[in-house]
């Protein structure tokens, strides 16, 4: 089963333009990720220090692996640095192909 989940988060705008080039890095890692099913993120119209994140990985462990791999994680730490104070949430996702066969 694909392990998919929406984070959400605030960025510190004097860190804005370290985020938006972690982002670009981070967008061309995972399009070379056999292992990344879907990645893409948005940010708020009246927010533009709002980010949420769309990503989804083949399986848990893939995920474990875009966090600490030695390609994507160092390009985590970068944004995780540029959060501010009010942190980050997550919410996980199952596709409902997958809740309607029971899987």
């Amino acid at each position: 089963m694909s392990f998919t989940y929406i984070a959400r988060l605030r960025i510190r705008p004097e860190a804005e333009a370290e985020f938006l080039s972690a982002i670009d890095d981070m967008t061309a890692a995972t399009a070379a990720d056999p292992s990344t099913l879907d990645y893409k993120v948005f940010t708020r119209a009246d927010d533009p220090y709002s980010y949420v994140f769309y990503e989804s990985y083949v399986d848990e462990a893939a995920d474990e692996h875009h966090r600490t791999g030695p390609t994507t994680g160092p390009i985590i730490a970068r944004m995780v640095a540029c959060i501010d104070d009010s942190g980050f949430s997550q919410e996980f996702w199952n596709p409902v192909s997958e809740r309607a066969r029971g899987a």
